[in-house]
């Protein structure tokens, strides 16, 4: 089915609808909204050319009447200050006039009544310039004209004219106020009503479209879960656009699986049956053959039967393995957990290969031993010790030794088998944990090995919540280790047991402790219910260390809460919840659990540590030096540990900006920790930040040389060598630097 199928409506043609309606009715929105602000500034300019013009007419009255009294003043006493006044007044007339003449009424006829007002105020202007200029003559013909004038009847005539034209224009400015009232009103409404279409259209367009795709996508989601789990997945969702295609696509994957599934089961089917039924009637018949049941065989004839026996056993093995491997990895393995002493495991597991390593005159020893116990099957981690000492004695040379020892390291139990071969070439070493990979192509002939066993050993330890490694130099041997979850003892059952008077109580609490309450009847006895909350807390803690090391988060936070319901009180609850939380993205509720856990246990630096983290990922750099600061003053004086916290602090000041204290910090981690390269390339970043180039390039150079992919240490190089203006030793190391980071990204991506 193709992606342009006629008749589908896109996925991104929703898209462009969900965007492209609401923006229609935006440009709608905006475009009423501009024509009733224009129609609103209209409407308040029409107000305020009413009021100038009102102002104006009294002006030009006021004017008027003072250049009459001026001049009949003048004319009479002859006093400057008349006269001075006339002329003051003549003037604001002609300014007033001026101003009259630019200003427009907003109706027709008032601006006809003012071109009347100007063309009367001009007429009376000239008249009483004229009376004025008269009056300055002595002679009693001139005071008989100016008394005769008719400059006061003009006055009068402009007055009212001048009066009912200022009534007009103040009914004009009246309406016009009440029209502005009105279009502020209407915008209002329509910005209202628009804000609350718009919000109502973006509520409707999101239910659309959640129902047409969020909806749909969460039925996929589910799906992709019922796959994981094998349940029947949901029918396919309606629709007609790439979602439905790509659900389409989904159940047909599905169903692809499903018959894979199917041929694998068949093939596993087969493998166990047809071949390994028949294998080991070939083995019983080649055994009976070399036993001389059924005849003797000459030498030769022996010969080949027990070559021909070695290789069935061969081939069963094989078979053995390959079963092994497809049950590990089909996800349906449970695990029957129960505690063991590590001292045991190691026993049972050198008895298992004595007579293999009696044939090659191999010594096999147990080293220093911790005094502890794990949480395993026995069986399964005897298999992978068995594994490891088997491949010891394989790749050791003749008379030679090789050592299984254990010791406790940061709460695991770390099970160690070192021998003295030819060692491992150090880009192997994660390599030789994938299935069919050996160190030599030659190694599946001569050693007969399958390529298995280090892949089912892999696959083992992570289901128990450990790791596996393997430490090795060519020609000097190899160590091969893993680590598991050490078993706690119950400290608060021991108190209790030790607080007891009751031999009856100890007793009882000695088999619950050991048998996991099974078969226990304390219902009687309060405090034995509690102490049994208390052994069952321990279970749940156990638990999720497990899942925190196989990386299961979300069940281990389940069991973290089940152990924290049992038990308020233990702080390595609240620990491993905050820790799994973290994990999963939710650093806020992580920073709970540790402060819980900091309240309870004040001397545990981890609850601080892991809280610190939990800050910076949040970019609250203040927080996280804080708890760094008070990790450290409660953490033991172990240089790994106290190292770590102050290069996590010199991290944390460096990208705060407080660059003094951060190379204070590295700097102690470096007297404490002083191979890390990491620290000495942080330094140096600190110390370009600070000016100090040749200080920086100190630092740098010893970062490159401790890892000589540090790319951190070469940029900063780059840059001090640049600042000191050595460019040919800039560019190289620039040079280096992204190269080093364009590597850094294609391992990341791949």
């Amino acid at each position: 089915m193709q992606p342009g199928t006629k008749g589908r409506f896109s996925v991104p043609l929703k898209g462009i609808t969900f965007v492209c309606v609401p923006l229609i009715f935006e440009l709608i929105f905006v475009l009423a909204l501009s024509g009733l602000v224009r129609q609103a500034e209209a409407d308040a300019t029409a107000a305020m050319r009413s009021a100038r013009l009102i102002e104006l007419g009294h002006r030009l009255i006021e004017h008027s009447f003072a250049a009459a009294g001026g001049c009949e003043g003048y004319t009479f006493t002859r006093h400057p200050l008349y006269k001075d006044m006339f002329e003051q007044s003549a003037k604001g007339v002609a300014t007033t006039l001026s101003e009259l003449e630019h200003t427009k009424s907003s109706k027709p006829a008032q601006e006809a009544a003012k071109q009347e007002i100007i063309i009367m105020s001009q007429k009376y202007l000239g008249m009483v310039q004229r009376d004025m200029s008269l009056s300055n003559a002595s002679d009693a013909d001139a005071l008989r004209v100016i008394r005769n004038s008719l400059s006061g009847e003009v006055l009068r005539m402009l007055q009212n004219r001048v009066e009912d034209f200022l009534g007009e224009e103040e009914e004009i400015r009246q309406h016009e106020f009440l029209a502005q009232a009105h279009s502020r009103h209407r915008l209002n409404q329509v910005i209202y009503i628009g804000v609350g279409c718009n919000i109502l259209l973006a509520v409707l367009m999101t239910l659309l479209f959640g129902a047409s795709i969020t909806s749909r996508l969460r039925i996929m989601i589910d799906n992709t879960v019922r796959l994981q789990k094998g349940k029947p997945l949901n029918p396919t969702v309606g629709g007609n656009d790439e979602i439905t295609q790509l659900d389409e696509v989904f159940h047909e994957m599905a169903d692809s699986l499903k018959n894979a599934e199917r041929l694998k089961l068949d093939f596993v089917a087969m493998v166990s049956h047809d071949l390994r039924t028949p294998l080991n009637a070939i083995q019983l018949f080649l055994e009976s053959l070399v036993a001389g049941l059924l005849g003797q065989l000459s030498d030769k004839g022996l010969k080949h039967a027990g070559r021909a026996q070695h290789n069935v056993k061969r081939l069963l093995q094989l078979i053995k393995d390959l079963l092994d491997l497809e049950r590990l990895e089909s996800g349906t393995f449970e695990l029957k957990l129960a505690p063991v002493q590590v001292s045991s495991l190691i026993e049972t597991s050198i008895e298992c290969v004595d007579q293999e390593a009696a044939v090659r005159s191999i010594a096999i020893t147990a080293g220093a031993c911790a005094d502890a116990m794990v949480m395993v099957e026995t069986d399964l981690i005897i298999q992978v010790l068995t594994n490891l000492l088997s491949n010891a004695i394989k790749f050791s040379s003749e008379g030679s030794q090789v050592v299984v020892s254990s010791a406790l390291v940061d709460g695991n139990i770390r099970i160690e088998v070192a021998d003295h071969g030819r060692g491992i070439p150090d880009e192997l070493h994660e390599d030789i944990f994938d299935k069919f990979k050996q160190t030599q192509s030659s190694d599946a002939k001569i050693l007969e090995g399958s390529g298995l066993g280090l892949a089912i050993c892999k696959l083992l330890v992570t289901k128990h919540g450990g790791t596996i490694g393997v430490e090795s130099k060519v020609g000097e041997g190899s160590t091969f280790w893993f680590a598991l979850p050490a078993h706690r003892p119950v400290q608060k059952v021991a108190a209790m047991v030790a607080g007891s008077q009751s031999l009856s109580v100890v007793l009882l609490v000695l088999t619950a402790t050991t048998v996991g309450l099974s078969g226990c009847q304390l219902k009687e006895n309060k405090s034995l219910a509690s102490t049994a909350q208390l052994v069952k807390s321990q279970q749940f803690l156990d638990e999720a260390k497990a899942e925190l090391a196989g990386q299961a988060f979300d069940q281990a936070i389940k069991s973290a809460t089940s152990a924290i319901e049992l038990d308020p009180s233990d702080h390595l609850a609240y620990l491993y919840r905050g820790y799994a939380r973290f994990k999963l993205g939710r650093p806020e509720d992580a920073i709970d659990d540790f402060s819980i856990g900091a309240n309870l246990q004040p001397n545990d630096y981890q609850c601080f540590e892991y809280r610190a983290a939990a800050y910076q990922s949040i970019r609250r750099y203040r927080k996280a030096i804080d708890d760094y600061h008070k990790a450290l003053n409660v953490a033991p004086q172990q240089p790994t540990v106290r190292g770590k916290l102050s290069k996590e602090l010199g991290l944390c000041n460096l990208s705060f900006g407080k660059v003094e204290d951060a190379q204070s910090a590295l700097s102690q981690a470096i007297g404490l920790v002083p191979e890390d390269s990491t620290l000495y390339a942080a330094r140096a970043i600190a110390d370009l930040h600070l000016q100090r180039p040749e200080k920086c390039i100190d630092d740098a150079t010893i970062a490159i040389k401790l890892d000589a992919h540090n790319a951190s240490a070469y940029y900063a190089r780059s840059h001090a060598y640049g600042w000191l203006h050595q460019t040919a030793l800039s560019d190289a190391d620039d040079a280096a630097a992204k190269r080093l980071f364009a590597q850094s990204y294609v391992v990341t991506a791949q």
